[in-house]
C-alpha cells in the first residue's frame, strides 16, 4: 500500500456502467481518494465517466496502459466478465484487485495473482440517477488484514456503513435483495401497466405503497401481509384470475397468491384457486 503525503490512495476503475459511475462520483468527492484512471472497452464511455468528475482523469481503453502503481483497483463490470477482465490486466507493483458483485465468488478477480478482494455497495443504481450514500452498506471481503484495511479506507470514502462477509453469506444477501428490489420493482411495472388501462397511474398508489414499506420495517413483512391470499379469500382471487386477460400477468397473479395461501395455510383453512375455479 503507497500512502501518498496528503493521505490519498491511487485507485482505479475499471468499468463505466453503473455501479462504477456512481462508484467514480462519490470517491471523486473524497480527498482521500485520487481516481488516477478510469477504463471502459469503448473510450467514448471512458471519456464519458471522466468527464463529469470534478479532478482530472485518464480516460484508457487498453488494459496495456493501466497504471501499475495504484493502491486499489475497482473491478465493475458484469459478473461473467470479471475473470477476464481480471486476466488482461497487468500485475499491480502492490495494488489490490477488488470487484463490485453481490454473487460472484470472493476470488473472481484473482486471475492475476495480486491481492484480492470484494467491496459490494448494496443498492440499486441507475446511471442517472442520484443516490444517497450515507445509509448504504458497502460489504467488504479481502484475504488478508492488510488489504481489508486497504479496501475498508476506501469504502468508508463510499459510506460510513461498512461490514465484512464471505462470498457464501453475500451471495445469499444477493438473492434476498433480488426478491426485495428487482422482483418487486416488476410487480410495480406489472401494477403500473394494469393502472394505465382504467386511468390511473403508479403515483395513485404512492400512499399504499410507501406505507406498506413502512409496515415491514417497523414489524416484519410476514405481519405486514394484507390483501385476498392472507385472508384465504379464494373467491375472490378467482374473481381477479377471470378478470385478467393477460396470460403473463394471471399467471403472476395465480403463483404469487398461491405463495401466500401456502405461506399462511397452517393459520386457516381455505382452497387454492386452480384454473377450473
Amino acid at each position: 500500500m503507497t500512502i501518498y503525503a496528503n493521505s490519498q490512495y491511487k485507485v482505479v476503475i475499471i468499468g463505466s456502467g453503473n455501479v462504477a459511475t456512481h462508484i467514480a462520483k462519490r470517491l471523486d468527492q473524497s480527498p482521500n481518494v485520487r481516481i488516477a484512471q478510469i477504463f471502459s472497452r469503448k473510450q467514448e464511455n471512458a471519456d464519458r465517466l471522466c468527464s463529469i468528475l470534478r479532478h482530472t482523469t485518464e480516460a484508457i481503453n487498453d488494459l496495456g496502459n493501466m497504471d501499475i502503481e495504484a493502491d486499489l483497483y475497482i473491478i465493475s463490470v458484469k459478473d461473467d466478465a470479471i475473470a477476464e477482465v481480471a486476466s488482461m490486466m497487468p500485475r499491480p507493483n502492490h495494488g489490490i484487485i477488488v470487484h463490485t458483485s453481490g454473487s460472484a465468488p470472493d476470488n473472481a478477480a484473482a486471475c492475476t495473482n495480486a491481492p484480492y478482494g470484494v467491496l459490494y455497495p448494496l443498492q440499486t443504481f441507475s446511471r442517472d440517477t442520484d443516490v444517497d450514500w450515507t445509509n448504504i452498506t458497502v460489504f467488504t471481503y479481502a484475504e488478508n488484514n492488510n488489504s481489508h484495511a486497504v479496501i475498508d479506507a476506501v469504502a468508508s470514502c463510499l459510506s460510513g456503513n461498512i461490514r465484512h462477509i464471505d462470498g457464501k453469506k453475500r451471495a445469499t444477501l444477493h438473492i434476498a435483495a433480488i426478491f426485495a428490489c428487482n422482483f418487486a420493482n416488476y410487480m410495480w411495472t406489472e401494477s403500473d401497466r394494469i393502472l394505465r388501462q382504467c386511468g390511473c397511474t403508479l403515483s395513485d398508489l404512492s400512499p399504499l405503497l410507501y406505507e406498506t414499506l413502512h409496515k415491514a420495517l417497523s414489524s416484519s413483512p410476514a405481519e405486514a401481509q394484507t390483501g385476498p391470499a392472507r385472508r384465504g379469500d379464494t373467491g375472490l382471487i378467482n374473481k381477479h384470475l377471470d378478470m385478467i386477460s393477460d396470460c403473463n400477468s394471471r399467471n403472476i397473479y395465480k403463483m404469487v397468491s398461491n405463495a401466500i395461501l401456502c405461506y399462511y395455510s397452517e393459520n386457516r383453512t381455505g382452497n387454492k384457486p386452480t384454473d377450473n375455479e
